[in-house]
């Protein structure tokens, strides 16, 4: 509020005119307001922004709705004589470096015996004689693959070495096998391409039987 002298009159009167200012709280609350008003136009551009893109997936094949739901899968990869295998990396439970094996009489050649992980006794299998390839070359890159599965529980596979762990898309594997002119034809699912490499994707269900 402020008084503002317009003139004075014969008896030194002075005629006043209030004027109001805004404060610096009105000023404020007003910025506020502007603000709140931008905000929900942005909110609603935004929201026509989400609208618009859920429209355009509407209008996909139903191919590319299906592409959208395929996930990616990642694998470890192992080397297994000359041959380089992918396993879902899902089923791995633990990768460790050779141990004392206890060898058990009377069972198929490719199962080496068992040994004691954590208090739990798993059962170990050469993976090349279950693929029917030269026995094992055990050196400082051999491990032993802990897998889960469904059937069979743990068991433990011998290999020659663990490479790395790759992400492959579905149309980055072809479900076409590697022929049955191959020795472990049976036990691969398919074949991934990873950076101009073939990885034989195997199937556990085979090589767990």
């Amino acid at each position: 509020m402020q008084t503002v002298c317009l003139h004075t009159g014969m008896h030194g009167h002075c005629t006043a005119k209030t004027t109001r200012r805004k404060s610096s709280a009105n000023e404020a609350s007003d910025a506020i307001s502007e603000w709140r008003l931008q905000a929900r136009e942005m909110r609603s551009i935004e929201a026509a922004a989400i609208i618009a893109k859920r429209n355009t997936r509407k209008e996909r094949s139903p191919v590319e709705e299906l592409k959208e739901y395929v996930e990616s899968k990642q694998y470890i990869v192992i080397k297994v004589g000359e041959e380089q295998y992918g396993i879902d990396i899902t089923f791995i439970d633990n990768i460790i470096r050779m141990t004392r094996i206890t060898r058990v009489p009377k069972v198929a050649n490719y199962i080496k015996g068992v040994i004691n992980l954590r208090g739990e006794v798993i059962p170990v299998l050469s993976l090349r004689l279950k693929m029917y390839l030269p026995p094992d070359e055990i050196t400082q890159n051999s491990r032993i693959l802990i897998l889960r599965t469904e059937k069979q529980g743990m068991i433990g596979f011998i290999v020659d070495a663990v490479r790395e762990v790759v992400t492959l898309d579905a149309d980055q594997i072809s479900k076409t096998s590697r022929g049955p002119d191959t020795e472990d034809s049976h036990f691969i699912s398919g074949v991934g391409q990873y950076n101009g490499s073939l990885i034989s994707i195997l199937d556990l269900g085979a090589i767990t039987e």
